[in-house]
């Protein structure tokens, strides 16, 4: 995959804004350890991702100060391994996030049949964007962001007037079980570090400060998120298999009412764009490999798998509930976060970049 141009500043965090705002958004309980468990704790879970993330990424800080012009598939010493484990990491996410539209859009939907044309559409449009590029779709995060912003905001202050005291639980109803898998969850699914570790070399920018910003721009935009919804409607949120979208059903601005029509638009534009974007970073992970017929086997098998899991596995099967599994993504998502930035570090870099 060719990069023609650097990634500016306000499409890399663009795209990192978009990552964990979409994440949260298609939170389910279905795939949630503590299938009874309170949200509202989330509010603790939050704070210790929060002060995680920090810590999350100096593996990669260091490495990058250490080689500026470091770059996981061509410049490092074990490229070889990188390109292994990182194509099949954003492979899995991209298949998570396809899966992710099939689950929600069954819960909206009562057709099949137009479940699952929808499902076959989104998955040749991600097809289709990735094999666009990194830069188009990042060019294409900046107006989604703005978008989403706007109608985030709206949905916010039309469901704050519906919050009362009597929805807030107290703290830890269930201990500190609650915590930690909401701590667990978040981590397991803070998809946008590995791929803001992916995507430095390409941008022409290094964060630096604007990573606090992020950091706590995207925290302080979940805390808000479960203090609002959970305000506005309480005990009401453990029986649905999406909350926010649930929140949505009730809120109403003067004569506009039922704004999970605006939900569903953020769903599905923010999935196209978060999902093509792992696509088109496993794309760029394969593009090392010499042999144009291998690399093209490969997309082929990955445009198949994504096709299948997104349209035609059922949501139900083993494999998707291992799909969603929070202890298999927390492993996969600390090796590409710490422990291979770590073994890079170490092993440093080839001359030739």
């Amino acid at each position: 995959m060719e990069i023609k141009y650097k990634i500016t500043k306000l499409q890399l965090f663009s795209l990192l804004f978009l990552f964990p705002i979409i994440l949260t958004l298609t939170y389910t309980k279905e795939f949630f350890e503590a299938e009874n468990g309170s949200i509202w704790d989330f509010l603790i879970s939050c704070a210790a991702s929060y002060l995680s993330t920090f810590i999350l990424i100096i593996p990669a800080y260091i490495l990058y100060k250490k080689y500026p012009n470091f770059d996981f598939f061509y410049s490092a010493k074990i490229r070889s391994i990188n390109s292994a484990f990182y194509s099949i990491y954003f492979l899995w996410l991209a298949c998570y996030c396809a899966s992710i539209f099939r689950v929600f859009i069954l819960s909206v939907l009562p057709y099949d049949s137009q479940i699952f044309l929808l499902s076959l559409l989104m998955c040749f449009s991600i097809i289709y964007a990735s094999f666009k590029g990194i830069n188009a779709i990042a060019r294409t995060s900046v107006l989604v962001f703005a978008l989403v912003t706007i109608s985030l905001i709206l949905i916010l202050f039309s469901l704050s007037k519906k919050i009362e005291d009597i929805n807030y639980p107290v703290f830890m109803q269930n201990g500190t079980e609650d915590i930690i898998n909401g701590f667990s969850y978040m981590i397991s699914r803070h998809f946008a570090i590995p791929a803001l570790v992916i995507l430095l070399p390409l941008a022409d920018t290094k964060p630096g400060k604007g990573f606090l910003f992020w950091n706590t721009g995207i925290h302080l935009f979940f805390a808000t998120i479960v203090l609002v919804v959970t305000g506005a409607l309480g005990e009401y949120l453990k029986t649905q298999i999406f909350p926010f979208y649930s929140a949505t059903k009730v809120a109403q601005i003067g004569v506009f009412r039922r704004l999970d029509t605006i939900y569903i638009g953020i769903f599905v534009t923010g999935v196209l764009v978060i999902t093509s974007m792992f696509f088109s970073i496993f794309r760029y992970s394969i593009n090392n490999i010499k042999s144009t017929k291998i690399k093209n086997i490969f997309l082929v098998v990955a445009s198949f798998i994504v096709l299948f899991l997104s349209s035609f596995l059922k949501s139900t099967t083993e494999f998707n509930c291992f799909l969603y599994n929070t202890k298999f993504l927390l492993v996969m998502f600390l090796t590409a976060t710490i422990l291979l930035p770590t073994i890079n570090l170490i092993a440093g870099k080839t001359e030739k970049n």
